[in-house]
């Protein structure tokens, strides 16, 4: 799956963390550092196993876990409409 942030936001990047502000809600949400990567590299065109694969590169984290962190990050971060689906991953 491919997610975009959504143009309604605003986000600042401060050391290893992001704070997100949604426009529409006026609600500010702080992201972790891993939290931040994801987010960061949410950008309409990346897909969660891309996203996955930078993380285990970045960190020491099994791609599965990391792959399993990106879905549930995604999910809470489209339910609170800060991000949304573009597309379906066209890779084998």
């Amino acid at each position: 799956m491919i997610f975009s942030k959504r143009q309604d936001i605003l986000f600042e990047r401060f050391d290893s963390r992001t704070l997100v502000f949604d426009l529409n809600k006026n609600l500010p949400y702080d992201l972790n550092e891993i939290a931040s990567y994801i987010f960061m590299n949410t950008d309409g065109k990346t897909d969660q196993k891309a996203i996955a694969e930078k993380i285990c590169e970045e960190y020491n984290v099994e791609f599965y876990q990391a792959l399993h962190d990106i879905k549930v990050l995604h999910e809470d971060l489209h339910q609170k409409g800060l991000i949304e689906p573009v597309g379906e991953c066209s890779c084998a």
